[in-house]
């Protein structure tokens, strides 16, 4: 848990806004759909862009 603590913080606010973004999706229901999949990869890509 603390190397990931510490690799999330040297990353801004992004680690942050993915979990946002995933949590989102979580709470819409209707279980992952091929579209909710795309969003999240999509989010999760730019984090480990950055």
């Amino acid at each position: 848990k603390a190397a990931i603590s510490s690799w999330a913080s040297l990353r801004g606010d992004l680690p942050r806004t993915v979990k946002q973004t995933i949590e989102e999706i979580e709470q819409a229901g209707g279980g992952w759909t091929f579209a909710k999949l795309t969003i999240a990869n999509a989010a999760l890509r730019e984090l480990s862009a950055a």
